[in-house]
């Protein structure tokens, strides 16, 4: 989750190498503010549950469209849905 926050924070971050550092595209290094990385983490915890939350949401409203066009629960499982 360090290199989301880094990346949310230096948009311009190419290479992210724990031990070498972080880079952009000319392989320039950037400085990075470890407090303030340490301080978007929360934000990119949010920004993953909320994606899974999507997902599970786009998923269970297909389903829902699937079912309104007749197919069954057992249909919808053997598509894996």
């Amino acid at each position: 989750m360090r290199h989301e926050a880094i990346r949310n924070l230096y948009p311009a971050a190419v290479t992210i190498d724990d031990s070498s550092g972080v880079f952009d595209i000319d392989g320039n290094a950037i400085i990075v503010d470890e407090a303030a990385i340490k301080a978007e983490l929360p934000n990119v915890v949010k920004q993953k549950e909320a994606e899974k939350n999507s997902k599970a949401e786009a998923k269970a409203a297909a389903q829902a469209k699937l079912a309104a066009l007749g197919l069954t629960v057992e249909d919808l499982q053997a598509l894996g849905l």
